[in-house]
């Protein structure tokens, strides 16, 4: 795909002839300002939430030993909010990870090149995303039992309310896989396809011949791993199988 700067370089060749053209490129290029303009805002509000969170988890214990003291009592809740923000930090940490393309591999997909390259990208964007597809409905579930939860976190919020970092969390980190794996726009809209057929094909397979996936689908996490998936998407992989199957 051509270069937003090699695009406008041909405005000035087209534009005094054809103005239809000129505002298309006009239009086009206030549309990609935009779009950098929001991915960069979106890029640090969530380094800022993480860092947030972080100096949070890092303050309510210090606040609490000062306050017991001197007031006779510490902060409602702050073991709760602890275990909380550090639910939030673990995921905002994967989310940046998946954003920076720093998560675990084992890199044997380094060794592989041309067309096993990118047929290797996809099946890794395609495994990583259903992984973070399945986990992500698993997680959508567990907010869902625990909104009928009367517990309250320090009296006043919520408990599924942190909770939802996590089907939201996994969403994106398997939107990014697919994004970052996959090289090509065919190869990630095959990876996400590939990934929501699976996701379904789970959902409706027979629980009497579950059992019968365990071996294939250790092979292909597996396989994912070698082809460049993230190691989480093979441990959460696997563990998320052994549910399935009703093993553990």
């Amino acid at each position: 795909m051509r270069s937003l700067d090699f695009v406008m370089s041909t405005v000035p060749r087209f534009g005094r002839t054809n103005g239809t053209q000129l505002d298309f490129l006009a239009i086009r290029k206030r549309a990609l300002d935009t779009a950098r303009s929001a991915a960069r805002f979106a890029r640090l509000a969530e380094n800022a939430i993480a860092v947030t969170a972080l100096l949070a988890i890092v303050l309510l214990p210090f606040i609490e030993i000062v306050a017991r003291p001197v007031f006779g009592q510490g902060v409602p809740g702050s073991i709760d909010l602890v275990r909380h923000l550090t639910l939030w930090i673990g995921f905002l940490g994967a989310m940046i990870a998946a954003r920076e393309g720093r998560h675990l591999r084992l890199g044997l997909a380094a060794f592989l090149s041309g067309k096993a390259a990118r047929i290797g990208s996809t099946i890794a964007g395609f495994l990583g995303t259903a992984i973070c597809v399945v986990l992500a409905l698993a997680c959508l579930d567990m907010v869902q039992v625990d909104r009928e939860s009367l517990h309250r976190i320090a009296g006043v919020l919520p408990q599924w309310v942190p909770e939802a970092i996590m089907p939201f969390g996994f969403a994106v980190i398997g939107a990014r896989i697919a994004w970052s794996t996959a090289k090509t726009y065919r190869g990630r809209a095959i990876a996400v396809t590939a990934a929501v057929l699976l996701s379904v094909g789970l959902a409706v397979w027979p629980e009497t011949s579950r059992s019968a996936l365990f071996i294939p689908g250790v092979c292909t996490l597996l396989l994912a791993a070698i082809a460049g998936a993230p190691i989480f998407v093979v441990l959460g992989g696997i563990a998320a199988l052994l549910f399935y199957i009703d093993i553990i």
